[in-house]
């Protein structure tokens, strides 16, 4: 696969997916999932998030999840990871 232009390879260390777990967020008073739906708008050419739902429940819960406040001190932990 050749790789688009521009975008380099991160170097050991630098990439760790997977890093931030549930702690990061419970000790901040939010679950995992807030920060995760949350994350992509925290860019300012971002303006939408979609995301796919099958039920009046998962609907609920995503409204919700985009309502919760993150503390600045859990983004900070996760920006970190």
């Amino acid at each position: 696969m050749t790789r688009p232009a521009g975008l380099a390879t991160a170097s050991p260390g630098t990439a760790s997916p997977g890093t931030a777990g549930p702690g990061h967020c419970e000790r901040h008073g939010a679950s995992l999932p807030d920060p995760a739906i949350q994350f992509p708008l925290r860019h300012p050419a971002l303006v939408s998030v979609v995301s796919g739902m099958r039920s009046g429940g998962q609907v609920a819960s995503t409204l919700a999840r985009f309502a919760t406040v993150v503390r600045d001190e859990a983004w900070t932990e996760l920006d970190a990871c």
